[in-house]
């Protein structure tokens, strides 16, 4: 039997119409045509299965499309893992798209996700569906297309995670469910992968304080080794690490002090001053001290005390 997984990205927008991206697995694109077999209201298993509202909400939208081949199965082998692999094939695009963010802010999102499995006619098939519940936004709170171009997205997924099919099948990684629980309890999770944790949480939390509360502890889970003059340590380091001169490292270091204090705020619940646009834009700001962050690779590796002589060399000029 084949199938076809199809989902739809939500606020992402290509640059140009008509456009087909082929990547390591599946493919991108926005042209409505490459599913006319399924999203047509003549195909009485997307009708009665997703229904018109879905079947409609892919139209001007871009879209995710993986197709395939279990091979020789009946209809009751692929219901103990169908459900599983619509979402192994939903996380495998979420992964992705949540690489956008390192090339810049987004509210890009997934929320459904089907699965067709049919033998000739796809019509004939069945279908699975998976879903996510967290709608992301920008770091203003907006939420609102981003354009990206086929080479920005073609090479972002040279690296992209492929599930395998195989292993679904056999009952393997469970992709419903995610928690990082086990990272934080074990302590093993690299400073770059735990500072991710927190932008990702982040990007789906519209309460502008508390994504400030999510970007300052993304960026001491970065560079912090004691909680000792906390909010200088962070933001000094932070402005060594990415200032490219004084004057811009004195800019940096101020406004992660105004992040901090919001945090302080909205961690104990105290009534903020100012608007809420200035939020906004300090947010905009801190989004994009902690894109210049993730990019780099050094010193995240560094143990606490090689993290500290890190800094005291940059500190003094060495």
């Amino acid at each position: 039997m084949k199938y076809r997984s199809i989902t739809i990205i939500h606020y992402l927008k290509l640059n140009k119409p008509d456009c087909r991206i082929p990547l390591a697995s599946g493919m991108i694109s926005n042209k409505t045509d490459v599913l006319k077999d399924v999203l047509s209201y003549k195909n009485s298993l997307s009708l009665n299965t997703l229904g018109m509202f879905s079947i409609d909400e892919f139209q001007d939208n871009t879209f995710y499309v993986v197709d395939g081949d279990l091979g020789n199965v009946t209809k009751e082998e692929v219901d103990a893992y169908g459900t599983a692999l619509a979402y192994a094939f939903l996380r495998q695009i979420q992964w992705l798209t949540n690489d956008f963010w390192m090339l810049r802010d987004n509210s890009i999102y997934l929320r459904d996700s089907f699965l067709f499995v049919y033998d000739k006619d796809i019509e004939r098939g069945f279908t699975y569906k998976a879903d996510l519940s967290m709608i992301n936004s920008k770091a203003s709170a907006k939420i609102e297309p981003t354009i990206y171009s086929k080479e920005e997205i073609v090479e972002l997924a040279k690296d992209m995670h492929q599930i395998s099919v195989e292993e679904v099948r056999a009952g393997g990684t469970n992709y419903r469910d995610v928690t990082q629980f086990q990272y934080f309890k074990s302590g093993k999770i690299g400073r770059k992968m735990m500072a991710w944790i927190y932008v990702f949480h982040a990007r789906g939390i519209n309460a502008l304080t508390i994504k400030v509360l999510m970007y300052i502890t993304a960026m001491e889970a970065l560079v912090s080794t004691s909680t000792a003059e906390l909010s200088h340590q962070v933001a000094e380091r932070v402005a060594i690490l990415i200032g490219d001169n004084a004057t811009e490292r004195q800019t940096i270091y101020h406004d992660i002090k105004r992040g901090y204090n919001i945090r302080s705020k909205a961690a104990h619940g105290e009534p903020l001053k100012g608007t809420e646009q200035e939020v906004a834009d300090l947010l905009v700001i801190l989004d994009e001290y902690l894109r210049r962050m993730m990019k780099l690779d050094l010193p995240y590796d560094f143990d606490d005390n090689k993290l500290n002589e890190f800094f005291i060399k940059k500190l003094i000029g060495e």
